[in-house]
């Protein structure tokens, strides 16, 4: 559910947009409202103060992309063989 919900935020939705804005911009600029509208929705079903609502669910939406690239950067590997790296936190 959670690689799903990082493959639509992250690039279908984009790919849709960009589709679109080659046709029927205005389509699109309405399709780039689903943005703003998950941030309103995520932070009104917050359980914290507003102010810690509004951040959690701005991050939540902004890191569907990175997320998205980290998946799409795994199956590349795994799809030509690659060696994936340890990463160390320190």
């Amino acid at each position: 559910r959670e690689s799903r919900s990082a493959w639509f935020w992250g690039l279908v939705i984009p790919l849709a947009v960009g589709g679109l804005v080659l046709f029927w911009w205005s389509w699109a600029l309405v399709l780039l409202l689903i943005y703003p509208l998950q941030i309103i929705r995520l932070a009104l079903r917050g359980e914290r103060t507003a102010r810690e609502n509004w951040w959690r669910a701005v991050f939540l939406v902004l890191g569907k992309f990175p997320e998205m690239f980290g998946q799409i950067r795994f199956q590349l590997h795994r799809w030509l063989g690659g060696q994936s790296r340890l990463i160390e936190y320190k």
